[in-house]
C-alpha cells in the first residue's frame, strides 16, 4: 500500500503545474488496451478506496489505491506515472 498523503499531494501539483488541465492515459500492458482523454479543468475526488478524476457527465479515470504498486512525478512536476498491478500504466500529464 503506497502512502495516501504523499501520493495525493503528487497528483496534486501535477494537476496544479497544469492549471487544472491534463491528459489522462490508462494502458493495460499485456491486454493492449488503452484509454487517452484531454481533460480540461479536471476535477478530483479523493475517494476512501480510489481516486477518481473526471469531467461530470463526460468521462471518469479511476485509480484504487491497493493497486498502486508506485509513483514517480517527472522532474518538472508536470507529469506523474502510476504503476498498478496487473501491468496497468496510469500516466497524467500536461496537454500536448
Amino acid at each position: 500500500m503506497i502512502d495516501k498523503k504523499s501520493f495525493r499531494a503528487a497528483v496534486k501539483q501535477v494537476i496544479k503545474e497544469n492549471n487544472g488541465s491534463v491528459s489522462v492515459c490508462n494502458q493495460y500492458v499485456d491486454a493492449g488496451g488503452l484509454a487517452f482523454a484531454n481533460m480540461r479543468d479536471v476535477k478530483v475526488s479523493w475517494g476512501r478506496d480510489e481516486l477518481s478524476l473526471f469531467i461530470p457527465k463526460e468521462i471518469t479515470f479511476t485509480v484504487p489505491y491497493r493497486d498502486i504498486v508506485s509513483h514517480s512525478v517527472s522532474p518538472m512536476r508536470k507529469q506523474i506515472n502510476i504503476e498498478l498491478v496487473g501491468r496497468r500504466l496510469v500516466s497524467i500529464r500536461e496537454l500536448q
